[in-house]
């Protein structure tokens, strides 16, 4: 799901970079973030900042350290499971 067409620019822009950065294809990272959003708008109950947080966790599940030592898929939802528990 993509945010209104005024930032889809921006938003592809921060999804190319973001792929730079984490020396992952493009493709890979449209495909986390779409993932990311899929998972918020099915909890959100405020949506204004769904594209923000989904580039945010769909980073940390691309990042070099996460996918070492976890794999590509499993980095966010540790993340999430940790932050659940300790509350």
């Amino acid at each position: 799901m993509r945010s209104k067409p005024n930032n889809l620019a921006v938003q592809d822009a921060a999804l190319k970079t973001l792929a730079i950065q984490t020396k992952t294809p493009e493709e890979e990272v449209n495909r986390v973030y779409e993932s990311e959003v899929e998972r918020l708008e099915a909890e959100a109950k405020v949506r204004t900042y769904i594209p923000a947080i989904a580039l945010h966790r769909a980073r940390a599940r691309l990042s070099p350290s996460r996918r070492a030592s976890r794999g590509a898929e499993g980095g966010a939802e540790s993340v999430r499971r940790t932050r659940r528990s300790s509350r």
